[in-house]
């Protein structure tokens, strides 16, 4: 590819997340490292616009729930030796206004899918009310036995959030790419 091609593609690039309102955009390996400097531009950037408080802490909070998942739950980071490229995902954080929007993605085996289906498609659905009920229910249960955590992130996700939805597409017969949109 040449330089100039590049840079058109950049520019265009560039016209794409301004036009989609994107602020951020990361994708490669996440490491604590990232997740911690990734985290100080998104607090800097509630800084410069000055974002309402509440809002900012759900949106930063649902932004390192999302970063911790694909640190802790991606196919290549569950076995040692932990390389960089073993973490791979991707992050963006974008605004439509007033509310934060973010998505992310990264692959998971095709059992991790199935787990993932099964666990996040009534969250999905529940309304306000529930998923309180829902999340002291789990709480009291303590984690299960897939869950790296307290297993409580998703629904802490979902009841911090305006949206939660979520997607899961087959890549080959091993592993699926996981991806999650949240409104906040």
């Amino acid at each position: 590819m040449s330089g100039v091609s590049v840079l058109m593609d950049f520019y265009a690039f560039n016209d794409f997340m301004k036009n989609e309102r994107l602020l951020f955009c990361y994708r490669g390996a996440i490491t604590q490292a990232i997740m911690e400097n990734a985290g100080e531009t998104l607090k800097a950037h509630f800084e410069l616009t000055h974002t309402q408080t509440a809002r900012a802490m759900r949106t930063f909070s649902a932004f390192v729930e999302l970063m911790q998942n694909i640190e802790r739950y991606s196919p290549e980071s569950a076995e040692p030796p932990v390389t960089l490229e073993g973490k791979n995902g991707i992050v963006a954080v974008g605004h439509t206004g007033k509310d934060y929007f973010l998505y992310s993605g990264n692959t998971v085996s095709q059992e991790k899918s199935t787990l993932l289906q099964e666990k996040l498609s009534p969250i999905k659905g529940m309304d306000a009310a529930e998923l309180k009920a829902f999340y002291k229910t789990k709480r009291r249960e303590g984690p299960d036995e897939h869950s790296l955590g307290a297993g409580l992130g998703f629904i802490e996700l979902a009841r911090n959030c305006q949206t939660f939805d979520f997607d899961l597409q087959a890549q080959d017969n091993e592993t699926t790419f996981f991806s999650i949109r949240v409104l906040v």
